[in-house]
């Protein structure tokens, strides 16, 4: 692989980390999704409402959670329907959410910025603001606000105006929770979702409220679809951002492995790479000394020294060198080549084959 792909195979895996980093960090922020989805009944950090459906439970409250969308589904009217922050509320979902109450529903509704979807459920909604309230009170007797004297500050908003909504909990300027009845149905609007959420439910009244709003002994429904939280399964059932996560760290993964693809060939060998044996090179010698003009005169040094690394004296006779060579392990013509010397080519060879194997079996080859 060439420098200039490996520089910009390198810089793919460092995008894709950083960009993976910076997924993993919309997904754990604590100001919005820190253990899951802001309004949830599923999610168990700060800004989830996994406390307030245990709250009810243990209230008496059958809960359920819905996973289909509002548009999808036929809610019963003795229901009371909870939807915190949710990502997309459609016009049909919209329309759904309005017969539901119509026909005697009762909707707990909280929302930043609601736009139009609002006025869809609740004619001339409440007028929204993003500055937080402090320690709020009740401002009207109703049955929403039985058993709450104080609220504890909100986090993102406020209503300006109720409109036709009678304001239920706020100040001497602005409301926290507004009313209305429609139809045979109530909508319960929050400005802040902040008194039903696990960080803040145990403070001053909240709790008491939030027990409230949801009616005297009604089954409670939790809109999960508007989460996240659908009916498919495997890879669509991860939400897009995990998702999209994961993408990046398989693409970091190819990345990092073309990048190091040099290094995916055989395995190394076990040792290091040895000179040729001793026996060709002893060979290989004997051949080019044979083709001397004195073959024997050549060849001489070679059975000398397989002679006195036989310890056999100067003098000794072929007798003693052949016995000696036997015990050394070495065969007939190897023996009687060193015995009586090398005068041909053939000799020579066993001559210089002899020594060779006399060092393998001394431990020197």
């Amino acid at each position: 692989m060439t420098g200039g792909r490996r520089l910009v195979l390198l810089g793919i895996i460092v995008v894709a980390v950083l960009i993976g980093l910076r997924v993993a960090g919309e997904l754990t922020r604590d100001d919005e999704r820190a253990q899951g989805p802001a309004g949830s009944s599923y999610a168990y950090g700060a800004y989830g409402a996994s406390a307030y459906a245990a709250l009810l439970q243990r209230s008496g409250h059958q809960v359920v959670r819905l996973r289909d969308r509002p548009r999808d589904l036929d809610l019963d009217p003795r229901l009371t329907v909870v939807l915190l922050y949710p990502d997309v509320v459609t016009p049909e979902d919209a329309a759904a959410l309005a017969r539901f109450v119509r026909r005697g529903g009762r909707l707990v509704v909280a929302d930043e910025l609601p736009g139009s979807w609002l006025g869809t459920v609740v004619p001339d909604p409440p007028r929204w603001s993003a500055t937080a309230l402090g320690v709020t009170r009740t401002v009207a007797p109703l049955p929403e606000t039985a058993g709450v004297r104080t609220v504890a500050s909100g986090v993102s908003g406020r209503f300006r105006s109720a409109g036709p909504a009678v304001p239920a909990v706020g100040d001497a300027g602005a409301a926290l929770v507004a009313v209305r009845r429609i139809g045979a149905g109530r909508a319960v609007l929050l400005a802040d979702a902040s008194p039903l959420l696990n960080g803040r439910l145990g403070r001053r009244d909240d709790a008491a409220l939030a027990l409230s709003i949801a009616g005297d002994g009604r089954p409670v429904a939790f809109v999960e679809s508007v989460h996240g939280y659908g009916r498919a399964s495997g890879w669509s059932a991860l939400p897009g951002r995990f998702r999209g996560a994961l993408v990046l760290l398989g693409l970091a993964g190819a990345a990092l492995v073309l990048a190091r693809g040099r290094r995916l060939g055989p395995a190394q060998p076990a040792g290091r790479a040895l000179a040729p044996a001793r026996s060709e090179y002893a060979e290989g010698l004997a051949g080019a000394l044979v083709r001397a003009r004195d073959p024997a005169e050549a060849i001489a040094p070679v059975v000398r020294e397989a002679r006195s690394l036989l310890l056999v004296a100067p003098g000794g006779g072929a007798d003693e060198v052949l016995a000696a060579a036997r015990r050394a392990g070495l065969n007939e013509d190897e023996a009687d080549a060193i015995a009586h010397g090398a005068t041909t080519r053939t000799a020579a060879l066993a001559a210089a084959r002899g020594l060779a194997r006399i060092n393998e079996r001394r431990g020197e080859g």
